[in-house]
């Protein structure tokens, strides 16, 4: 039998044609074999042509999550792999990422791992990542603690504002990662519990951080001036504070908004409660695609008090794009509150990206959808099983092809999903 054969690269090249035409859940002790064989005898298949019906060994492994867990006990590079294709494997896989990591990019990776987990535990593996010469692994060690919530996270965090200020501001972690995300990341995962972090930024407003301070509405309104200067970075924040901010803030903004500032505009709506700078900066834009595309973002934020867009808002509806299509529909509800055109438009964004074995990628239109449908409180019938499919799916429905230390979007689908199909029985 060529499954003991005397030569290592014979045994393998057995185990995995084995493998590849067995059932699922893939034998334990063939897994073993093919794990054994490929130990005395590894080779890279990444690049080989190989025939369409051929399967790999590590793509093979990923077909079982068990098998795949094996592997990485075993020493395979899997950990990562293993949570883009499978859902609920974080807590298996932590210890084996934690013990890899060594720059900012693997450290990224056990951020997004830990953000789905509980957490709360120490987690002294950190310690010498939290103390390293490196800023980037400094800084990447921080938001490990704040994704893990390890005790004395926040501590971690203003030491790190006070000793490497522009590098938690702006250092970019991996090529997709935020400038400054540590810092915001600890306000938004702590919440309350961040104040002490929260007071740091009010005290030091940068354009990077402020957006943090949206729910501390107390803590920003001793900060307006500051934020007049932070403008246009700090528009999310004067619209969160509305009124609050006061005339100095409104005047600022209206300013920006007379220049064609479409986010100063938006926020002058809820400062003062004026809808027609939005509206005159959308119809103010010279290309017809552009002011389709603003139209319907102004009228998904203003509602009823942007309906002389609908207009504009229902030619988006011919776009070519399922998602272009999808958020005019929303926008039109918003507006009106109309659900028999707008509810399958959207419900068609969902039925049609993907299917059952490929995750969708871009998971923001298909997360905008969810949303939309949970905001109608509808689920039209031909979207029922793709939210379903995507509710109870073992394995990722929504995927991210790069990794910035963020959450995985599929929990935030499933999340979506399952609210949705309570929401609506």
């Amino acid at each position: 039998m060529l499954l003991a054969a005397s030569g290592p690269a014979v045994r393998r090249a057995a185990a995995t044609d084995l493998l590849r035409t067995a059932p699922l859940p893939l034998p334990p002790d063939l897994v073993e074999a093919a794990l054994d064989a490929h130990q005395a005898a590894p080779t890279d298949e990444t690049y080989h042509p190989w025939p369409d019906s051929y399967r790999p060994l590590m793509k093979r492994l990923m077909d079982d999550p068990d098998a795949a867990l094996r592997a990485v006990e075993r020493g395979l590079p899997l950990a990562w792999e293993l949570t883009e294709v499978w859902r609920d494997r974080e807590s298996d896989v932590l210890p084996w990422l934690a013990a890899a990591a060594v720059d900012a990019g693997d450290l990224c990776q056990v951020a997004t791992v830990g953000a789905a987990l509980a957490g709360g535990a120490p987690a002294p593996w950190l310690a010498p990542r939290l103390d390293s010469d490196d800023p980037s692994v400094r800084v990447a060690a921080t938001l490990v603690a704040v994704r893990l919530r390890v005790p004395g996270a926040i501590p971690l965090v203003l030491r790190l504002m006070d000793e490497l200020p522009e590098e938690s501001a702006t250092l970019r972690l991996t090529p997709v990662c935020s400038p400054g995300a540590v810092v915001t990341v600890a306000v938004e995962v702590f919440g309350a519990a961040a104040e002490p972090v929260v007071r740091r930024i009010a005290d030091r407003p940068r354009t990077e951080w402020v957006d943090a301070l949206r729910d501390f509405p107390a803590l920003a309104a001793g900060s307006v001036d500051e934020f007049v200067r932070l403008l246009p970075a700090s528009a999310g924040v004067l619209a969160a504070l509305g009124p609050a901010a006061g005339p100095g803030a409104a005047r600022a903004l209206r300013v920006r908004a007379e220049a064609g500032d479409l986010a100063a505009a938006l926020a002058l709506a809820r400062v003062t409660g004026e809808e027609r700078p939005a509206l005159e900066v959308v119809q103010g834009l010279p290309d017809a695609l552009a002011r389709r595309t603003a139209a319907v973002e102004v009228a998904a934020e203003l509602g009823p008090r942007a309906a002389q867009l609908l207009p504009l808002v229902e030619e988006r509806l011919k776009a070519p794009g399922l998602e272009s299509r999808a958020d005019a529909a929303a926008a039109i509800w918003r507006v009106t509150g109309r659900t028999h055109d707008t509810a399958p438009v959207v419900a068609d964004q969902l039925a049609r990206r993907g299917h059952a074995d490929r995750p969708y990628y871009g998971h923001q239109p298909h997360l905008g959808a969810l949303r939309a449908l949970t905001a109608m409180r509808l689920l039209p019938a031909a979207a029922r099983n793709a939210v379903e499919h995507i509710a109870f799916s073992p394995r990722r429905v929504v995927s991210s092809p790069l990794c910035d230390g963020a959450p995985h979007p599929d929990l935030a689908a499933r999340e979506l999903a399952r609210g949705l199909l309570a929401l609506t029985g």
